[in-house]
């Protein structure tokens, strides 16, 4: 951890918040090579923060701002060394609220299945209240632009990461760090096929950043397979190597 610590001094950081290692795995090494000065960090929450059941809008500030200090604790850091949070997050067909697409199935042992025509789970009431307490707290991140002074900026996967890098929206646990070292070697000295993955596939939602939220909340949209990530590229294009920025 020292030598994290040394080299976060040198440079300033671009601290990623994500749920997961196979997000990690999928998506540090690659960003690092396309940025030009920075040290990008991927700092795993072990879980879904938007949708945990002690998450509130009113707290959820509080929350992330405890995982930056957490970072910040681990390699020595300042405040200041930070340049950047940025949270990438599932949405989980959140801004689903018709009941209709709601459908309870007793197969399912834990947790969420998410197909074109609805959320399945074993009780529908867990759905609604799931849904009702991650839109609440996704719609306040998406309009905020700073936690505790450091600049904050939440892009999403839908319905979820693996759905838009592997077209698989319910990949099984077991397989999701093999799926992301998979797409780490298929991008790995090839960069610029993964920014134009990003930028150019169908999954990208048209619009400017507050216009990529609103379309998650029209119809089945947070169902299906999109992402604004590729806003990133446009967003922090100051921080990209020279010869990726023709891509843009």
């Amino acid at each position: 951890m020292e030598g994290i610590s040394i080299m976060a001094k040198k440079r300033k950081v671009m601290l990623f918040l994500v749920e997961g290692k196979s997000e990690r795995e999928a998506l540090e090494i690659l960003i690092s090579n396309i940025i030009k000065n920075e040290l990008v960090v991927f700092q795993v929450m072990e879980g879904d923060i938007t949708s945990d059941k002690n998450s509130t809008p009113q707290n959820i500030k509080k929350l992330i701002n405890q995982k930056i200090e957490e970072y910040r604790a681990e390699s020595k850091v300042k405040k200041t060394d930070i340049m950047s949070v940025i949270h990438l997050m599932d949405i989980d067909g959140a801004y689903i609220n018709n009941e209709k697409f709601m459908i309870e199935n007793n197969e399912i042992e834990k947790g969420f299945k998410y197909y074109p025509d609805g959320i399945y789970a074993q009780n529908k009431q867990k759905i609604k209240n799931r849904n009702s307490r991650k839109s609440s707290v996704m719609n306040l991140l998406s309009t905020t632009n700073q936690i505790s002074t450091i600049n904050y900026r939440a892009y999403y996967f839908c319905c979820n990461l693996d759905h838009v890098l592997y077209d698989e929206a319910n990949l099984e646990s077991i397989l999701k760090v093999d799926y992301a070292y998979d797409f780490q070697d298929k991008y790995l000295d090839n960069e610029i096929g993964f920014i134009n993955f990003m930028l150019k596939s169908d999954f990208a939602v048209n619009g400017e950043y507050k216009d990529t939220w609103n379309f998650l909340k029209e119809e089945l949209n947070s169902l299906g397979r999109y992402s604004n990530f590729h806003l990133f590229f446009s967003d922090f294009g100051e921080y990209i190597k020279d010869e990726y920025r023709d891509v843009l």
